[in-house]
């Protein structure tokens, strides 16, 4: 089981925390091997799909907008 896998398990809970404002907001961070993070990038757009109420592109952009505001940190080798 990846992480990947956990956060498919947990999108409901995954969506409410990213889609948190003010002092609510959650941060994402990611690190360690560069190979997860398609499939991480794809399981949090599922999630903002699936229960964000998104459309995909939506969601995908929605993420970008995270890593502007530094809400979606990859540190990854």
């Amino acid at each position: 089981m990846y992480i990947q896998h956990k956060m498919k398990n947990d999108g409901k809970l995954l969506s409410d925390l990213l889609l948190g404002e003010g002092k609510d907001a959650a941060y994402f961070y990611l690190c360690g091997p560069t190979w997860p993070v398609p499939d991480v990038f794809e399981a949090l757009v599922g999630s903002l799909v699936d229960n964000g109420g998104m459309e995909r592109k939506r969601a995908e952009d929605w993420i970008e907008e995270l890593k502007e505001e530094e809400r979606y940190v990859l540190e990854v080798y």
